[in-house]
């Protein structure tokens, strides 16, 4: 079952902060996605990291979106997340690249195509049962903005 989630991040996206995604993915799913946008309309904002979690395919990519345009995609293969299985994706943002962890290990770094100081908002979309979205940093002043649904989500 497709599920959506979005939330606005007042603060943005700064070095040191972390996103954490966890949930379940249902045996006859396919994929789903987690962005890091400069709006918090999808259909209107650029995307300043995108990840495309194709776990029915064996891979994810990750990408950017500006004015309307995908960038070209960085694809690697991965059998870390599967159909029917719990996950955990961590997001990182250094000062020049996104960190990307699978289930406690590190799976992929993404260099910054534009600078995470255009992220405004974050959302979450696909096949996925999502049973928690957090944000936490070690920068100062960082608060995300509110939430909706409230996390982490009821079973």
């Amino acid at each position: 079952m497709a599920q959506a989630y979005n939330f606005s991040l007042r603060n943005g996206f700064p070095p040191g902060a972390l996103a954490r995604i966890k949930g379940s993915l249902p045996p006859n799913g396919k994929s789903f996605n987690i962005n890091f946008q400069t709006h918090d309309d999808y259909n209107v904002s650029d995307i300043v990291f995108h990840v495309s979690v194709r776990y029915g395919e064996g891979v994810i990519v990750m990408n950017t979106k500006e004015k309307t345009k995908w960038q070209t995609e960085v694809r690697a293969n991965t059998l870390a997340i599967a159909a029917g299985r719990e996950f955990e994706i961590l997001v990182t943002c250094d000062p020049t690249q996104f960190r990307l962890a699978i289930n406690g290990l590190h799976f992929a770094d993404f260099k910054m195509r534009r600078s995470h100081t255009h992220i405004r908002a974050f959302s979450a979309q696909g096949d996925a049962n999502v049973s928690m979205i957090s944000f936490e940093s070690s920068g100062p002043g960082f608060l995300p903005g509110p939430a909706g649904p409230p996390y982490p989500f009821p079973r």
